[in-house]
């Protein structure tokens, strides 16, 4: 079965090909419609898939752009997962298992897999969320608070005297105080992300909880990079996750 993942983020539309266990990772684009018009430059796989696997949080036109473009390009329907109470050892902890994000839940059920123990996973994107998996594989809940560069837009969108920055400060490559608004914004903003997944970290550990730490997003890496405590980075938890629910959940077809 040759399988092609593809994750419809807020920010981005990153796809991979998982084909007799074999992972491969592909590429990203925009998750615009220019960006899905783009991929029309693209070979996503040597050749058409079986099976297009998709997580969406992007909303219904871009996911119907690519729908269309799938369905031109192999014949085939864009299959679109969704949340559900319990798949591949991991038990969700909300009420309404559906309002928890599909990538969320898929990086969630990688990150179980690869860590095979408790496991803290962080996604540094457009927003960063924290979700705490036990040993047993029961979802304990999660955090969601903006991503670094949300953070930074928000202030300087609101903030009078500093809209006229053109563009934010690159993420720094040290804890220090920042000398400028633009620095000052970067150090506070990283800062604040990796307080949070500490804080979370010292919970666990005052609780007794040995736990793993694994983080992804665009982000991860920066954020690993300034954490007091070891961690794993994997940029793909969520087409991963997404190869391990295609044999595992019900799909639908996007419209």
């Amino acid at each position: 079965m040759n399988l092609l993942l593809i994750d419809i983020g807020n920010t981005r539309i990153k796809w991979a090909s998982l084909n007799e266990a074999a992972f491969q990772f592909g590429g990203y684009v925009p998750a615009s419609q220019k960006g899905v018009e783009s991929l029309q430059q693209f070979s996503f796989t040597e050749t058409g898939p079986d099976r297009v696997i998709a997580a969406n949080v992007a909303g219904t036109d871009i996911a119907n752009k690519l729908s269309q473009l799938i369905e031109q390009n192999w014949g085939i329907q864009l299959e679109l997962l969704s949340t559900t109470r319990q798949a591949c050892g991991v038990t969700n902890a909300y009420e309404q298992e559906a309002q928890l994000g599909i990538d969320r839940w898929a990086a969630m059920l990688a990150a179980f897999k690869q860590t095979t123990g408790a496991v803290c996973v962080v996604s540094c994107g457009t927003a960063t969320t924290i979700d705490v998996i036990d040993e047993s594989g029961k979802h304990l809940g999660g955090l969601i608070l903006p991503g670094i560069t949300m953070m930074q837009q928000v202030i300087v969108n609101n903030t009078v005297g500093i809209k006229h920055f053109d563009q934010l400060a690159s993420l720094p490559d040290n804890l220090t105080l920042g000398q400028s608004t633009e620095t000052c914004l970067a150090q506070g903003t990283v800062r604040a992300v990796v307080a949070t997944i500490e804080h979370v970290m010292n919970q666990m550990d005052k609780d007794n909880v040995k736990i793993n730490l694994l983080l992804t997003g665009g982000d991860g890496d920066e954020v690993q990079k300034h954490l007091s405590m070891k961690s794993e980075y994997d940029a793909h938890l969520v087409l991963k996750g997404l190869g391990l629910l295609a044999n595992t959940t019900e799909v639908e077809s996007a419209s």
